[in-house]
């Protein structure tokens, strides 16, 4: 079953009742979007009970799979399930793959874990995850009951013009961008959203420069910094520093699985070694700096907050 399908007959009444795992399939893990899929599916009463987030390394699975209060069922969300599991995802995988209920479970296989030819349960579905296009960014918009002005619509068509397809993780932070941005503002944002989407490196080495605290963080700045508009520079740092807050919390807590999950566009070195170097407090700081300086944008204000930030930033004033 492709996307387009899942979205088309989830909302239906029975749809859940025929089934016990359902699992996505992609080539990346799309923690936002499943998590985004599930509490609005939760929240319009397609799914009757609240998802739980299950860590497969710290719980026995029989308990989880096989244990019910009082005949009660409950859907369980088990995350990428190879990546969780490592060694001993093959025997739960055919503890799984014969799983009959009480629950319901959700789960991820990346599509380099082959294993649909090997599962033959009829209550065990699998959803082919792919690249979005306007099309499908457009099914989208109409499972999550979002409805945009026409000029909004115009420039969504202007965007995908220039990207032709983004990954789900994007198109869910284009779905949030697009309920939060003010449609006066949007020409100058569908005219540079490329950009924000670009996988160019220069971007995660300039991020790593930045938690190094590295003076190099400079001469890139000087080089790339006109090459993009000033709402894109807060948008992109403010998720940046967003990720790393959460990071840091779950990497002190020793959740590295969840840390592992958060720090997707976060460079490498940050969850390997700069994290400990950082607060939360001091995280917290800086995004509300940043808060404030997008409010000041948008409403006319012309003061250099970048500059400040990155001045700030580097004389450690946010601490």
């Amino acid at each position: 079953m492709n996307l387009k399908q899942f979205l088309d007959g989830c909302k239906s009444k029975n749809f859940f009742e025929e089934k016990n795992v359902v699992c996505f399939c992609g080539d990346t893990y799309p923690l936002i979007f499943i998590n985004e899929l599930l509490n609005f599916l939760h929240k319009k009463n397609y799914l009757a009970i609240k998802p739980q987030f299950i860590d497969l390394t710290a719980v026995n699975l029989n308990s989880i799979l096989y244990q019910s209060f009082l005949g009660q069922s409950n859907i369980y969300f088990f995350g990428d399930f190879f990546e969780n599991l490592g060694k001993k995802s093959k025997e739960t995988l055919d503890v799984l793959s014969s799983y009959s209920g009480p629950h319901l479970i959700f789960t991820f296989v990346s599509n380099d874990k082959v294993i649909k030819d090997k599962i033959e349960n009829k209550k065990f579905l699998f959803v082919e995850l792919e690249e979005i296009d306007l099309n499908s960014f457009n099914e989208l918009i109409g499972f999550f009951d979002k409805k945009y002005p026409a000029l909004k619509n115009e420039h969504i068509k202007k965007i995908f013009d220039k990207l032709r397809k983004i990954s789900l993780e994007e198109a869910i932070t284009l779905l949030n961008y697009l309920d939060l941005i003010n449609v006066n503002l949007f020409d100058e944002f569908s005219k540079n959203i490329h950009l924000y989407f670009s996988t160019d490196k220069s971007l995660f080495t300039l991020a790593d420069l930045f938690f190094a605290r590295d003076p190099k963080f400079f001469n890139l700045w000087d080089d790339i910094y006109e090459d993009y508009p000033d709402v894109f520079w807060i948008i992109y740092w403010s998720e940046q520093i967003w990720k790393a807050s959460f990071a840091v919390m779950f990497l002190s807590q020793n959740r590295i699985q969840e840390a592992r999950k958060i720090s997707f566009r976060l460079p490498f070195a940050f969850i390997n070694k700069y994290w400990k170097n950082y607060s939360q407090k001091e995280l917290s700081n800086t995004y509300d700096f940043l808060y404030k300086a997008d409010f000041a944008l948008k409403t006319g204000s012309s003061f250099c907050a970048l500059d400040l930030f990155i001045s700030n930033h580097f004389l450690k004033k946010f601490i």
